[in-house]
């Protein structure tokens, strides 16, 4: 094996391997076998004891699962600096040496032309070691080797040095005495090659002719066969064909291509150890086919090669059926023999014995299988490509097992596009294509994905604090071979790359401890599905607020913190409930607002205090399997009232219990602070909403933190007197826990923070005492009762005076007549149910009134008067009766 392991590294691979697939040693530990395969599932994997770079599936036909113990472990590898700090005392090479040598596979005996050197982006104080090469004149390029999630780019030319016309070679290439020179992109492929004896000069980017360099060549050696070699992807291929024609320009004589033909570059083949006789063969074979002049010419070629009989062949961007007569062929050939043809009679024998006919006029190029988690339904991502147009779209196994499926939906993904073969066209195109795609996991919100422990967004995904951006075919590529997208988009969402701390000195004095205490929960909402993991549940957050408090401006600033522009949250009832279901599915880890939620029956939600599922649809196929999306996200309630749930005290009890209640009014209002809300209702997204990338970057810090403090500030929530509820503890611990944790991402004032949790502690304490009590407008309605009965009014109709019956429409007459103030009456219908002053028993309950009818007394004989009323027990052991 070309590439050694420092011990530490093999001992670290070997040990992670052993704990995460079960894998035992053999052979006194020479290998490690039957770890259970991520791909099969059986007890397959192994890896060499001695030297563990590769991890395999031992069932080739069946699996052929392969990873590189870098791609599954790449923490062990990307620490340079730590790992070699002693080596950098006497060698300033050695980070760099190592990068070179583990990173890239390279023998740093046969490359010696770096130099190790550092760089700092300025704008973050990002800092890592580089491995820079010179370039022809005065510059240099250098690969940046750690800390990559906190620079843009992974590698830097000198500022303002141009390499347009230049390519870079080994100093010693003397291409006078050279028969073969290969033309490549980056300098790692150039250096690969040349581990295979292969010389190479890199053009630095398939966009950079070196024609300068070129011709100096040309001059030294007129002789040498030029292989054009660029990557295989879609500029690659272009490229490849204008380097190719500009070569002859320049006369050299013997011009050739050679392309991997997938997205594999020099440098990873070298890793894979693929520069065998035979693989060569394949690169050149394939350059070969893409510098084809016909379809007929791609033809042979590809008929000498497979000896296929009929096949498909993609030239230009138009896709050909091909049908070879082998007899006629065959009998050319000997025709050819006997009559003494000259060689190039053989391309019209291939001719009269090949049909090519076209199929389509665009290429069809299968990019990945796309599987959602949860439902295990199956799409796969197409680029259909025409002369003028191009476009990326999911196409399910319908489309692609019939014709004039495929025919349609292809016309639909791009204008001008047709498939006009048969359904066998289309079976061999989608067996050759799509037997080696690499399947892309999907989910159908937006945020963080328990399934693979990462956050999934549109343009960056976010795993354990580092960095991820969307690869040219839209999904993300995470360590350990996870790939996934999200097939959702929350509008308006653009967060910034860069954190920014201008806002918090305004905020923190616009909204005091009560912003602070909701901005803490707001941080918590990024990691509600592991606190759930952790802790058994997130609370949710209740906001109320008097007229213009400035509650929606809160979170209207809370939501561009995240990234997301001109949003406050979603009023439930303004549609169905199966709308505000799917709105409680479409993120995770991000709070889910509900607005105006008052006449909105909360009494469903509280299971998703725990994480629960929101609800069961059936899968659209023929069998029984049922889809149930999981609550993901953190429940914050915004609205004038306080949140009421229909049914029981019990039922009332169960969410006050699961709420964190944060109260707003006007008494912070000063001329000053209204400049303040206004800089920080007009401030530029980019300016603040970095905040979401800093605390996810944070993630295992933030989860340190809280699992550290949250024992000892559930105690002291406990503590407080008369406190019972260990729910108060859990939410209320949590939110004290959380305030530590957001005191890691912003700076805050001592005083500030020890305020807050006195805050936070008080409304724990008022919780408790609510639970004792009715809810605060059914206190209010209890008070006027009580006063009005006290004052001799005719209140209560019961006969009993254990019981009390009530009718409203006359309650609320007199209430209004007299100027006892009252919540509307359809709140306290609500409420009435959840009374403890005095118990509920029915209502709509008809009563004869003890109060004498007027009417009947007129007539001349006494009688009471029947009124449907609401019924209540004075006593808790009192049953229905009046």
């Amino acid at each position: 094996m070309f590439k050694e392991m420092e011990r530490s590294q093999r001992d670290e691979i070997v040990r992670r391997f052993q704990a995460e697939t079960g894998a035992k040693p053999q052979a006194n530990g020479e290998r490690y076998k039957k770890g259970v395969c991520p791909m099969c599932g059986q007890k397959s994997l192994w890896i060499f004891g001695d030297n563990p770079w590769k991890i395999q599936c031992d069932k080739l036909n069946s699996c052929g699962y392969e990873i590189s113990a870098r791609e599954m472990y790449p923490d062990v590898f990307d620490n340079f600096s730590k790992r070699y700090a002693h080596e950098m005392e006497t060698d300033s090479r050695a980070i760099a040496k190592a990068y070179l040598r583990e990173a890239r596979g390279f023998n740093t005996a046969i490359v010696n032309s770096f130099t190790q050197e550092s760089y700092t982006d300025f704008s973050t104080k990002a800092t890592t070691p580089t491995v820079r090469f010179a370039m022809p004149g005065d510059g240099f390029w250098e690969r940046l080797i750690e800390n990559l999630e906190s620079f843009e780019q992974k590698a830097r030319f000198k500022p303002g040095y141009s390499y347009k016309g230049l390519a870079w070679q080994v100093p010693d290439l003397d291409a006078s005495k050279i028969k073969q020179l290969w033309v490549v992109e980056g300098i790692f492929d150039a250096i690969a090659l040349l581990h295979h004896g292969i010389y190479a000069i890199s053009a630095m980017s398939a966009n950079n002719f070196p024609d300068h360099t070129l011709k100096q060549i040309y001059q030294a050696n007129h002789r040498v066969e030029l292989v054009i070699a660029l990557d295989s992807d879609v500029v690659g291929r272009k490229s490849c064909l204008k380097f190719y024609e500009k070569a002859r320009e320049i006369g050299f004589g013997k011009v050739k291509v050679a392309i991997t033909g997938n997205e594999d570059d020099w440098n990873d083949k070298h890793l894979k150890e693929a520069f065998k006789p035979e693989d060569i063969e394949k690169y050149f074979y394939n350059g070969a086919l893409l510098t084809a002049k016909t379809p007929i010419a791609k033809a042979q070629l590809m008929y000498e090669r497979n000896s296929f009989n009929q096949f498909y062949l993609e030239f230009g961007s138009r896709t050909y059926w091909v049908k070879v007569d082998a007899e006629k062929l065959n009998q050319d050939k000997e025709v050819e023999e006997v009559e003494g043809k000259e060689d190039s009679k053989e391309v019209v024998s291939f001719k009269s014995a090949c049909t090519v006919t076209q199929i389509a006029n665009c290429t069809i190029d299968f990019l990945y299988a796309q599987q959602e988690i949860g439902t295990n339904e199956k799409f796969y991502f197409l680029n259909i490509r025409t002369d003028k147009n191009q476009n990326k779209d999911s196409f399910n196994p319908k489309h692609l097992g019939s014709a004039s499926e495929f025919k349609t939906r292809v016309m639909n993904t791009v204008t001008g596009a047709q498939f006009t073969g048969k359904t066998e066209h289309l079976d061999k195109i989608y067996e050759t294509k799509a037997g080696s795609l690499r399947d892309v996991n999907t989910v159908d919100f937006f945020g963080y994905a328990n399934e693979v422990g990462a956050y999934i967004f549109k343009k960056f995904a976010v795993k354990n604090g580092q960095v991820f951006k969307i690869n040219a075919e839209e999904y993300f590529e995470l360590p350990k071979q996870t790939y996934i997208k999200s097939t959702f988009d929350m509008e308006k969402f653009d967060p910034a790359m860069e954190y920014q701390n201008t806002w918090t000195d305004d905020y923190f004095d616009v909204y005091g401890v009560k912003g602070v205490a909701v901005l803490a929960y707001w941080l918590g909402a990024l990691f509600a599905e592991q606190i759930r993991a952790q802790f058994g549940s997130y609370p949710f957050l209740e906001l109320t607020g008097d007229a213009n408090a400035g509650k929606s401006s809160l979170l209207r600033f809370l939501w561009k913190i995240l990234g997301r522009a001109d949003y406050e949250g979603q009023n439930p009832n303004n549609g169905s409930k199966v709308g505000y279901l799917r709105t409680l599915a479409q993120v995770g880890n991000l709070p889910t607002v509900m607005i105006e939620c008052e006449g909105f029956n909360l009494e469903d939600l509280k299971t998703l205090f725990d994480g629960g599922y929101l609800r069961t649809t059936g899968q659209k196929n023929m069998g029984n399997k049922t889809h149930m999306p999981k609550f993901r996200s953190a429940l914050v309630l915004s609205q004038n009232e306080r949140a009421i749930t229909e049914g029981s005290r019990d039922n009332q009890l169960a969410l006050l219990q699961r709420l964190i209640y944060v109260h707003f009014d006007t008494t912070r209002h000063t001329p000053a602070r209204r400049k303040k809300a206004q800089r920080l209702e007009t401030m530029d997204m980019k300016e603040c909403s970095g905040f979401l990338l800093e605390a996810l970057k944070h993630e295992n810090q933030i989860m340190q933190k809280l699992n550290e403090v949250f024992e000892g500030y559930q105690d002291q929530i406990m503590a407080i007197p008369d406190m019972n509820v260990t729910r108060i503890g859990l939410t209320h611990g949590l939110m004290l826990s959380l305030l530590d944790a957001l005191a890691m991402i912003i700076d805050m004032p001592e005083m500030l923070i020890n305020n807050t949790r006195e805050y936070i502690c008080r409304i724990a304490s008022e919780r408790q005492t609510e639970l004792k009590q009715d809810h605060p407008s059914l206190e209010q309605f209890w008070d006027a009762f009580d006063y009005l009965e006290s004052q001799g009014y005719q209140v209560n109709h019961s006969r009993n005076d254990d019981y009390l019956a009530i009718n409203l429409q006359q309650f609320y007459a007199l209430c209004g007549d007299l100027k006892q103030p009252l919540d509307d009456m359809k709140t306290i219908k609500k409420l009435l149910p959840t009374s403890i002053r005095y118990k509920y028993l029915e209502h709509n309950k008809t009563v004869n009134s003890k109060y004498d009818d007027p009417k009947s007394l007129q007539q001349g004989f006494k009688a009471y008067k029947s009124l449907r009323c609401y019924l209540f027990a004075r006593k808790s052991n009192l049953k229905t009766g009046s």
